[in-house]
């Protein structure tokens, strides 16, 4: 289960960073997702993001061969330096909302 779950996060993590990359490009789609729900696009990445974080740690539990233990250890790497740039991004937008 950890090893499928290890996969998953690694897919998962390429997602979110192939979306955190072009998410300024969709600017209809963006317009899309901030009509229907109140979330910004920033916090939906940074949700699947913490949320692939937390899997990809518990994914590297379960790690049988030199490949799996890479893939958990590239997964980690994505997701904590997208969830730490946004988290960053984040605070940065609070500190200087007036």
């Amino acid at each position: 289960m950890r090893e499928k779950l290890n996969l998953w996060s690694f897919f998962l993590s390429i997602i979110c960073l192939v979306s955190y990359l072009t998410m300024p490009y969709w600017i209809e789609i963006y317009r899309l997702i901030h009509k229907i729900s109140v979330p910004d696009a920033f916090n939906i990445v940074y949700i699947l993001s913490l949320t692939t974080l937390i899997l990809g740690i518990i994914g590297l539990t379960g790690k049988k061969n030199l490949k799996s233990v890479s893939r958990g250890i590239v997964t980690i790497l994505i997701t904590f330096s997208i969830t730490g740039f946004l988290s960053f991004l984040m605070w940065i937008q609070q500190s200087f909302l007036f």
